[in-house]
């Protein structure tokens, strides 16, 4: 026996496969190493499913004999040439011959080779526990066989012919080889499985071939090029692969996308182009690349080849760009199935913050997937509940600068894309939008708790007033406040400086009558262009708010007093003017027989709950019911959008543990006016 300087224990150290699919597979490539066109992986099964013959047959050069020391005899080192610019050359370890020890106690090589155009066969046997040497069982003998090498594994005990029939075994078979069979298909090379050629064409998952004309200067070539999308990870990574004329490798050379994730995700490609122009072309190391009789000759230096090289860049950042779009949905699914995407509630405007968040991701994935790919779990949840966080404020315009920072440079198309779906402030409006809806329905949800649950202990000033005092809106969109438990000296001076374009009156004006006194609850206005002969008419709206405790029935006494805040308006100069509007509401929780009979005598207006009318001057009644129903019907569509529950706010207090008291009515207002 020839021994190896090295022992059989250290071999076991030094990377062999643990699959058995790999260890065949170091074989298969040996084959095509050896400039096999076809390899044949033959297979007998006995009665009892157990392997009775196992082989792998290829029709190479064979194994010269007298090359064997520097063959077999070394470990960790390989006489092909490990020209990493060509895939012809996979291994060059010289220990692929070494992996049958996975599944097999032992291998013969039954090997043909051409001498001086004579073929000579002999045999080298290796067993698995003595791997440090091997033995010549047949010295060299002269035959008329083609050349080649058939590989016999003995004692094959760990594998059964079913794991060879496995559709398991045959998708690693595909993924192994897909790509270099591609490569070689105009050569006729072939892999088989007991005669029967194996196809490769169903992991493919896109392909197109084109030709583009490439001109730099005064030079111009053609080529065709031939780009194929792979369903999973193939063996090698992502390459240009060069061919001449007669369908031969030239060169190659790794592309621009070969870390865009992997796994489900991966953009696993390759890209044959082939033209004349690689007939001559020459590989040159950097050392070499200033030597006068290397630069006469084209090689990756070529300024056509680099112009080439950006053609195909531009083909492979679209495709790229489709592929991650197109599974954009599904990392969304795979979030949500990992339970690491935010959760929303089931009502639209959650849901319409859920797509604005998956529209994002979608969108960053597509720029650059690694963000999302080959995380923790509980990384991928930060950085969603991050982006949540972010796209929920006014911030989220940053978000930008942000993944500028991360991917590093940011193509224009890509800035833009992303910029246009954070820049989307429509939905931003509608998301604060809905905010306020919410916060509003809030309110009316609290007021309804003080008027009707808790109207044993509310109170105007202490906690209606307080409350409307925030929250007006309920009166009218756009209106500014003027004063608030103020009195009429205070409320004209507001007025007045509020509708003199804003200005500050120089002196306060004093209101000398004893009316000037009366503390009006609510005082708002607005400006509202209306149509007029000239077109340049603004009316001011006003509106005055009289609220009463819900206890309070609003008869005759409470409605003279908001009918003297209007003659009062009617007798003051400073507030009568045909350019203004004045509204006075009175609002508390029963109106009496008198008042309502009231709405008749003012029904030919058209007006719901007006009560009096003098020219511009009119007096509502209304009960609180009245005025969240009018709210409600305002809202109505919002609301249905919302899906709003309407006695969540009530189970909040409750579990919050607030009961009906005066205390709770002083926790309730303060709840919403802060």
């Amino acid at each position: 026996m020839r021994e190896v300087s090295i022992t059989n224990k250290s071999i076991d150290r030094v990377g062999l496969p643990k699959d058995y699919r790999a260890a065949i597979c170091q074989y298969l490539w040996n084959g095509f190493e050896a400039g096999a066109t076809e390899i044949n992986v033959n297979y007998k099964i006995n009665k009892i499913g157990a392997l009775e013959r196992f082989t792998v047959e290829d029709n190479g050069a064979g194994i010269n004999h007298e090359e064997l020391p520097q063959t077999f005899g070394v470990l960790l080192d390989s006489q092909k040439k490990n020209r990493k610019e060509l895939s012809a050359i996979h291994g060059g370890k010289g220990v692929g011959r070494l992996s049958f020890g996975v599944f097999a106690a032992g291998a013969e090589w039954h090997s043909v080779y051409e001498v001086d155009k004579k073929k000579y066969s002999h045999v080298v046997a290796i067993e698995e526990d003595q791997k440090n040497g091997y033995d010549i069982i047949q010295k060299p003998k002269e035959t008329n066989s083609k050349t080649g090498t058939k590989v016999k594994f003995l004692g094959v005990s760990s594998i059964t012919g079913e794991d060879l029939e496995s559709e398991k075994f045959k998708e690693y078979l595909r993924y192994e080889f897909c790509w270099f069979l591609f490569l070689n298909k105009a050569n006729g090379f072939k892999l088989k499985i007991n005669g029967n050629e194996l196809e490769y064409e169903s992991v493919i998952a896109d392909s197109e071939s084109n030709v583009v004309t490439v001109t730099k200067g005064d030079d111009s070539a053609m080529f065709t090029y031939t780009y194929l999308r792979w369903k999973g990870k193939v063996s090698e990574d992502s390459y240009y692969h060069y061919l001449s004329s007669g369908l031969s490798e030239s060169y190659r050379m790794h592309t621009s996308f070969n870390k865009s994730g992997g796994g489900a995700y991966g953009f696993t490609h390759s890209v044959y182009v082939e033209s004349d122009f690689f007939d001559d072309f020459y590989y040159v190391d950097n050392k070499d690349s200033k030597q006068p009789s290397i630069l006469e000759k084209k090689n990756q230096n070529n300024p056509l080849f680099r112009e080439l090289n950006k053609e195909l860049n531009k083909v492979l950042t679209q495709k790229r760009k489709e592929f991650y779009r197109s599974s954009a949905d599904q990392i969304v699914s795979d979030f949500e199935e990992k339970d690491v995407f935010p959760v929303f509630e089931n009502n639209k405007y959650e849901q319409a913050r859920k797509k604005d968040l998956e529209q994002v991701v979608k969108e960053i994935y597509v720029v650059e997937p690694l963000i999302f790919v080959n995380l923790k779990p509980q990384q991928e949840k930060a950085i969603l509940g991050m982006l949540n966080l972010l796209l929920d404020t006014d911030e989220r315009e940053n978000l930008l600068i942000i993944i500028d920072s991360i991917v590093g440079d940011l193509k224009k198309d890509e800035r833009e894309q992303i910029a246009n779906i954070l820049k989307k402030t429509t939905f931003s409006n509608i998301v604060r939008t809905l905010k306020l809806i919410e916060s509003r329905y809030e309110c009316v949800e609290v007021l309804k708790t003080l008027v009707f649950d808790l109207k044993k202990f509310t109170t105007e000033r202490d906690h209606i007033q307080k409350v409307i005092e925030a929250n007006y809106w309920l009166f009218g969109e756009q209106f500014r406040l003027v004063s608030a438990d103020q009195t009429f000296e205070v409320m004209l001076n507001n007025y007045l400086a509020l509708t003199d374009d804003g200005e500050i009156l120089k002196s306060n004006m004093i209101v000398s009558d004893k009316e000037a006194k009366r503390r009006p609850d609510i005082f708002l206005c607005r400006k509202k262009v209306v149509p007029s002969d000239d077109m340049s008419d603004e009316i001011e709206q006003n509106i005055l708010v009289e609220l009463k405790r819900p206890e309070v029935t609003i008869g005759t006494k409470q409605y003279r007093q908001i009918e003297d805040y209007m003659n009062y308006i009617m007798n003051h100069e400073q507030f009568n003017t045909q350019l203004q509007d004045w509204k006075f509401f009175i609002v508390g929780n029963e109106l009496a027989p008198e008042i309502k009979e009231k709405y008749d005598s003012f029904k030919e207006k058209g007006k719901r709950f007006l009560v009096n009318h003098i020219g511009r001057l009119e007096i509502y009644a209304m009960t609180w019911a009245d005025l969240f129903k009018y709210f409600e019907i305002q809202h109505k569509y919002l609301f249905e959008k919302l899906s709003f529950d309407k006695n969540a706010l009530k189970e909040e207090l409750d579990l919050k543990g607030i009961d009906l008291s005066k205390e709770s009515s002083t926790k309730l207002t303060q709840s919403i006016v802060e």
